[in-house]
């Protein structure tokens, strides 16, 4: 697994989630609803989730973060984004941090 960051220009990023630590702010969480719910419903998995922000910063890890909001997103266990097992699609938050490949709401939400 690797981050795909698109770039407003159109370029495309892949970075290795053990090598960076990735910084968004003013984040929605996004995906493609038909896709998640055939996969939740048995479908092969498919690249179907995303978080847009209006900000991105790639750090090296090491940072600290705040690890009790964790955002989750398995279209086999729920079709959606999840934080605290709560339906968080199309939610907004100011801030989230990644260590490794998870992703941590460090902002409101």
């Amino acid at each position: 697994m690797k981050w795909r960051i698109l770039r407003p220009d159109g370029s495309v990023e892949f970075l290795e989630p053990d090598k960076v630590q990735l910084i968004m702010t003013g984040c929605t969480f996004k995906n493609s609803k038909r896709a998640a719910q055939k996969i939740y419903d048995g479908a092969n998995k498919t690249v179907c989730a995303w978080v847009l922000c209006d900000e991105l910063r790639v750090e090296t890890p090491g940072r600290l973060v705040d690890t009790s909001l964790r955002a989750q997103y398995n279209p086999r266990v729920a079709p959606n984004w999840t934080v605290l097992e709560r339906d968080v699609d199309n939610g907004s938050t100011g801030r989230l941090h990644t260590i490794g490949s998870r992703i941590y709401v460090t902002g409101t939400i």
